[in-house]
């Protein structure tokens, strides 16, 4: 009889509370950036201030998870996936904002 190849475990390692957090950040910052890109395509690019409000607020909830990630990679006998994929989607998220509010800026 063929014994089964047990999966590869480092023990004691966890997963980076701080990861998670910043992973959970990213999702619900997204969810908010496509949003507001919906509403402002059905609002035909005249989007209230609200919305513009809403933006920053998400930008800087994104910049937050970011830096939650950063923290994340500092945390010791822990998996680094979460923090890597948490700096990614939020770092990503925070130059698509930045570079937005740079546009609006030079159009007016």
């Amino acid at each position: 009889m063929k014994e089964k190849k047990s999966s590869l475990h480092f023990a004691g390692r966890t997963h980076s509370r701080k990861g998670m957090m910043s992973t959970v950040i990213a999702g619900f910052a997204w969810i908010i950036f496509i949003a507001l890109c919906v509403y402002s395509t059905i609002q035909e690019g005249k989007a209230e201030l609200v919305a513009g409000a809403i933006g920053i607020f998400d930008a800087f909830f994104a910049l937050t998870g970011a830096i939650l990630a950063m923290k994340g990679f500092q945390e010791r006998e822990v998996y680094y996936v979460l923090p890597t994929v948490g700096i990614l989607l939020n770092g990503f998220l925070f130059v698509i904002y930045f570079a937005l509010y740079f546009m609006g800026v030079a159009i007016v």
